[in-house]
């Protein structure tokens, strides 16, 4: 999950499809450049052997709980049973040692945590 707020909207790859996807990277032909043209400086990069290179947009949009309407016991009940639901969202995109793209991934994940005093739990995949 992404700890700190960024200050580049990557909010983005929640629109993105598959068909404007493989409009857009055509493997072997769309430069990093290109790539960076069109969304901005990714917000985190990995390697998946040696020079090749994988950039990712990620993106994480989060809802919490709403119990804090009901009148005087709200907050207490939020306190109690309050959850939050995550979904993170992923575009992986792979380049070769020339800096052109191979591919492209598009991976959506949801979690669910509890975090009141009966059902705090870690992050859980939802599946």
């Amino acid at each position: 999950m992404l700890r700190y707020k960024t200050k580049t909207d990557y909010s983005f790859v929640s629109k993105l499809t598959d068909s404007e996807l493989e409009s857009f990277i055509i493997p072997d032909r769309t430069t990093r450049q290109d790539i960076e043209i069109k969304y901005g400086k990714p917000n985190g990069n990995s390697f998946y052997d040696q020079n090749n290179q994988i950039i990712l947009y990620i993106y994480s949009d989060k809802s919490e709980s709403k119990y804090g309407w009901i009148p005087n016991i709200g907050g207490f009940v939020q306190a109690l049973a309050g959850s939050v639901d995550t979904e993170i969202m992923t575009l992986a995109i792979p380049l070769n040692n020339k800096g052109l793209a191979t591919s492209y991934q598009l991976k959506s994940t949801n979690y669910h945590q509890g975090y009141g005093l009966l059902n705090s739990s870690d992050p859980k995949e939802v599946k």
